[in-house]
């Protein structure tokens, strides 16, 4: 079956990008609003698919939830002392064949870089998004990171984003 295509390739390249250096920028207000009101971000642990709903995870937030996180985040009510600096590597940006009317799926690669003190940790992962367009452009209905690591210790997930 042929469907046409909702987002493009490089399109779906700039969201994820722009995210990114959000992100990376400590943005995480206008990173919110990237997300669709009933937006789920969702970080799984042990295996990448587990039923969230059924077994723990390392992240399961609500858009609510997140801006509760952000809000402690920047008043300074996580556990590390210093915030912690990010960068958000991300490759092989593809768009998958559109998941329901009205939501695309993108898929990419992305290795997460976070320094914090002397220390600095690297976290590869496959992300997923279902991407849904907007007034204000594209907003994420869900954004699934399965860090290739995540039945491993996370030392400091308070900058997890």
């Amino acid at each position: 079956m042929t469907t046409t295509k909702l987002m493009r390739r490089a399109d779906a390249e700039d969201f994820v990008y722009a995210e990114a250096a959000l992100l990376d920028g400590g943005r995480f207000g206008e990173w919110l609003e990237l997300f669709a009101e009933d937006g789920v971000y969702w970080v799984p642990a042990n295996e990448a698919d587990n039923d969230p709903e059924r077994h723990v995870s390392i992240i399961y937030d609500t858009r609510d939830g997140l801006a509760d996180r952000i809000a402690r985040y920047q008043l300074g009510r996580v556990v590390q002392e210093v915030p912690s600096r990010t960068l958000h590597l991300v490759g092989n940006v593809r768009v998958v064949e559109d998941a329901e009317p009205d939501v695309v799926e993108v898929t990419a690669a992305m290795v997460l870089y976070e320094v914090h003190g002397a220390r600095t940790t690297v976290h590869p992962a496959q992300c997923r998004y279902l991407l849904t367009p907007g007034p204000q452009g594209w907003r994420i209905v869900l954004k699934k990171v399965a860090f290739l690591d995540n039945d491993q210790y996370f030392p400091n997930l308070a900058y997890l984003f």
